[in-house]
């Protein structure tokens, strides 16, 4: 076998070929971006800001203190665009209330729905407690009503009554698809004891 002898004159043309089309690439690459902040250390520029007060962007917000259903919002007439208002729910009352969607204020007002989620662990655990004398008290919450990464963060207190609760709870499982066939049938039967 013969050996070629490499000499270090063709290892330093190789690297600088290497080295060139290295640069060459990196160049190609720096053309397509569009900015110059590789190259400039400082930056100036005119900014201009304003605050409002909360009732500059929304007029009023209702809700109902007890058992509500909704939250009326109403826009300010002098607030120039549309708000997103966003909604956050603590306390209590919060394992009974599904999430609340963000609503957008194009129109001069919006009713916002409260939904109700109840399951039956927390209907079974929390309202139908017999096991002491919290059944009188009502489940307290806040409603925060929040705009712009919380420039408004609004709380409102309501409450739920636990009888209330107990009959959305089956108001929902009446409407429930699954379970309309059921209440028909119980139905049916008391209506022929009764007669």
């Amino acid at each position: 076998m013969k050996f070629k002898k490499i000499s270090i004159l063709s290892i330093m043309v190789k690297m600088n070929i290497a080295l060139a089309v290295g640069l060459f690439i990196c160049s190609i690459a720096l053309l397509g971006v569009d900015t110059v902040s590789f190259f400039t250390s400082g930056t100036s520029g005119n900014v201009e800001m304003s605050t409002a007060p909360v009732d500059e962007i929304i007029k009023t917000m209702e809700i109902s203190k007890q058992n509500p259903n909704g939250i009326k919002l109403v826009k300010a007439d002098s607030f120039p665009s549309n708000p997103v208002i966003f909604f956050s729910i603590e306390g209590d009352a919060a394992k009974y209330v599904s999430n609340i969607n963000p609503v957008r204020l194009d129109k001069s007002e919006a009713v916002v729905p409260i939904d109700l989620n109840i399951s039956l662990p927390n209907c079974i655990n929390n309202i139908l407690d017999h096991s002491s004398n919290k059944n009188d008290d009502p489940i307290k919450g806040k409603i925060r009503i929040k705009f712009l990464n919380e420039y408004i963060n609004e709380p409102v207190e309501f409450e739920f009554t636990r009888e209330y609760l107990l009959e959305q709870y089956f108001k929902g499982l009446k409407e429930d698809d699954k379970n309309k066939k059921i209440f028909a049938a119980m139905d049916k039967e008391q209506k022929k004891e009764t007669t």
